[in-house]
C-alpha cells in the first residue's frame, strides 16, 4: 500500500465500535492493493497463505485510485475490509505501534534501469546524464548519500520523480538517461507497456544493492493471527510454494528463509 504520512498514533476514527473482529472463523479475509506493482504475486502468496490455514480466502481488492494514502486509511481497511492487508516493505521504524508486520514472504532489490544496450553498470553511464529517482526510498537515499562523495565534476543530475512509473516515464521519453526504481515496478511496466519491452538493468556498481523484504500489515493486537501466518509463510516457504509462484510470474525476488 502506498503511504504517504509518516508514522503517528492510533488515527481517530468516528464510532470505532461499529468494526467488531472477523466473525466467520473459516475465512482469511485479506486486501490486495492493485496500486502496488506486486499486487498479482501478493494475490497468489494470499490464496496460498489461506490454504495452508485451513481456511477460505476472503480477498478484498482496494478501489483508491489515489497514488499514495495515510495512516488513517490502512487502519480503516484493516477495521472493516480485511485482518491481513499485503504489500509491505518491511523496513525498521517506519510504522506506528498499532501496526504488526508478518514475516516476509519474498526479498527483492532496487535497480538501475536504462535502454543504452552499451552500459552493464552505473559507472558507464557518464556523469552528465541524467538520473531519474523515485523520491523517497532507501535506495533513492544511497544514492543521494553517494553523489555527496563526488566531486561536481562527476555528480550525475538527479531528476526525483514522485512514483517509480514516473521516473520509468521520464526513463522512456529519454528526459532520463536511466531510472532508479523498485525492481517490481520495471517488470509490473515490461507486463503492462510494450513500450517498456526494452528496458535493460544494469548493475548498481559502484553502489550496493539497496535489498526490502516484503510482508503484509495487520493490526498489532492480532498477535494470535500474526503467528499463524508467520506460520503459514515458513512452511510455503520450506516447500518450494512461494519459490514456485515467483518463477511463474517470472517475478524478480527470491524467498526469504
Amino acid at each position: 500500500m502506498p503511504i504517504a504520512a509518516p508514522a503517528q498514533d492510533t488515527p481517530y476514527i468516528a464510532e470505532p465500535w461499529r468494526y467488531g473482529r472477523n466473525d466467520d472463523k473459516n475465512t482469511l479475509r485479506y486486501c490486495i492493493d492493485p496500486r502496488d506493482s506486486e499486487w498479482k504475486i501478493a494475490q497468489d502468496i494470499a490464496q496460498q497463505i489461506a490454504a495452508a490455514l485451513l481456511l477460505e480466502p476472503a480477498p478484498k481488492m482496494i478501489e483508491d485510485k489515489r497514488v499514495t494514502a495515510g495512516w488513517d486509511v490502512l487502519y480503516t481497511h484493516l477495521l472493516t475490509d480485511c485482518d491481513v492487508y499485503f504489500g509491505f516493505k518491511l523496513i525498521p521504524g517506519v510504522y506506528p505501534g498499532w501496526v504488526t508486520l508478518t514475516r516476509p514472504y519474498y526479498a527483492s532489490t532496487y535497480v538501475f534501469a536504462v535502454t543504452d544496450p552499451s552500459w552493464q553498470s552505473l559507472a558507464d553511464i557518464p556523469p552528465d546524464r541524467p538520473i531519474a529517482t523515485a523520491i523517497g526510498t532507501s535506495a533513492d537515499f544511497s544514492f543521494i548519500k553517494y553523489l555527496q562523495t563526488l566531486p561536481p565534476a562527476r555528480q550525475w543530475p538527479r531528476f526525483p520523480m514522485g512514483t517509480n512509473e514516473d521516473a520509468l516515464a521520464a526513463l522512456s521519453k529519454g528526459t532520463a538517461a536511466a531510472a532508479l526504481v523498485w525492481g517490481p515496478a520495471v517488470w509490473a511496466a515490461k507486463e503492462a507497456n510494450p513500450a517498456y519491452a526494452d528496458l535493460r538493468l544494469i548493475a548498481p556498481d559502484p553502489l550496493p544493492p539497496t535489498t526490502l523484504n516484503m510482508g503484509a500489515a495487520m493490526l498489532g493486537n492480532q498477535s494470535f493471527l500474526r503467528s499463524n501466518v508467520d506460520r503459514a509463510i515458513s512452511e510455503l516457504t520450506a516447500d518450494g510454494t512461494i519459490a514456485a509462484i515467483l518463477k511463474d510470474h517470472a517475478f524478480p525476488a527470491e524467498p526469504v528463509p
